[in-house]
């Protein structure tokens, strides 16, 4: 997801979720966007939300 060819069903698996919709509700509490929009709007670093100074990617 962040900076891999990994297709989301993959990730998903990778993590342990119980299906991709799972680790897609997840993922959007957190970042308030999709993965799928994520990958595809090409983002670099993204903001951990709560403190504002970890970054993911």
């Amino acid at each position: 997801m962040f900076n891999t060819n990994l297709r989301i069903v993959e990730i998903a698996i990778k993590y342990h979720f119980s299906s991709q919709e799972a680790f897609t509700r997840s993922f959007q509490r957190m970042f308030s966007i999709s993965p799928g929009q994520f990958q595809a709007e090409g983002h670099e670093r993204h903001t951990v939300p709560g403190n504002g100074k970890e970054s993911i990617g």
